[in-house]
């Protein structure tokens, strides 16, 4: 676990926490933090113990330094999340300040995807519900929704229109889900007519990410089309792999009394080989030799003229 994950106090508290009941539910630990003891599970007493000081072992490793010694003389898993929750998330300040910066952060703006914008509107206010432990009026709840959507006072924004609809229906018509379904429906049909821009520069309307243009590369004599490259037979094309380990543990002798005397390949007699001639060790094709391969010539003249 890296240091900047670990349990340093108030400020990270809550992400801390998520983490770790997360890593413990993977491990099947979960129990041991939620119960004293993982009473919650059917183990023998033995395996009881050694799963109840695993999970603790990890709580002791999640937290930082400074918080480490404040555990000392703590012997559960239970015991040790307890005693930190008591510590750190009694902070309602902490909390209140985090809700409302998520929430000041939220907003709508063209291309964003509208569903998964709703979807986290509605996560907050129930956060905020929950916290405050009263439910929001329904009218209020549209107003901070409807505020929440850029361009919702612009006259050139579709939004606007949209929104200009909104105010002229009767309350009974303009729920909130009446409102949100609106929302959506436009969201998508402005979605789909308007250009993506994300990958333009908005000022200029040009890509911002367009590559240095390259020269044009010049044709080189020994560059040859695909189909006339002759296809070269690697080991595991000619070979299974048992026959692949087979000659690794082989020695030269045994190796030869397995060779082709036509081809050199393993695994044949040279009156059943098939293969056109002796398998070149350059460019391993089949009928000519390493000492007669032209592909070598051609790559030592290179080398010689470089």
């Amino acid at each position: 676990m890296q240091e900047h994950e670990k349990l340093q106090g108030h400020r990270n508290f809550r992400t801390w926490k998520s983490m770790v009941e997360l890593d413990l539910r993977a491990l099947n630990l979960l129990p041991f933090i939620t119960s004293r003891c993982g009473e919650d599970i059917f183990v023998s007493p033995s395996r009881r113990v050694t799963l109840d000081a695993q999970a603790l072992q990890y709580v002791r490793a999640s937290v930082g330094k400074s918080v480490q010694s404040r555990l000392n003389d703590v012997h559960t898993a239970f015991d040790a999340y307890e005693a930190l929750c008591k510590m750190f998330d009694t902070n309602k300040i902490m909390q209140y300040v985090d809700l409302h910066n998520a929430f000041v952060r939220l907003r709508f703006r063209p291309h964003f995807d509208a569903s998964r914008f709703i979807s986290d509107f509605d996560q907050l206010i129930t956060e905020y519900e929950s916290m405050i432990g009263i439910k929001f009026p329904e009218l209020y709840v549209s107003t901070m929704f409807l505020q929440k959507i850029d361009g919702i006072y612009d006259a050139n924004s579709p939004y606007s229109t949209f929104y200009s609809t909104i105010v002229s229906l009767p309350d009974e018509t303009a729920t909130l889900e009446y409102i949100k379904e609106r929302f959506s429906r436009l969201a998508q049909s402005t979605k789909k007519s308007t250009p993506n821009q994300t990958a333009t520069n908005s000022s200029t309307n040009k890509p911002t990410n367009l590559t240095s243009k390259q020269p044009p590369k010049r044709p080189h004599s020994s560059d040859k089309p695909e189909t006339d490259q002759p296809k070269v037979k690697t080991m595991k094309s000619k070979y299974t792999t048992e026959q692949i380990e087979q000659l690794k543990k082989m020695s030269s002798a045994e190796k030869a009394a397995i060779r082709c005397g036509k081809c050199s390949d393993y695994f044949h007699k040279e009156a059943d080989c098939k293969n056109s001639g002796r398998r070149c060790y350059n460019c391993d094709v089949y009928g000519h030799e390493a000492k007669n391969c032209t592909q070598k010539k051609k790559e030592k003249g290179k080398t010689n003229t470089e």
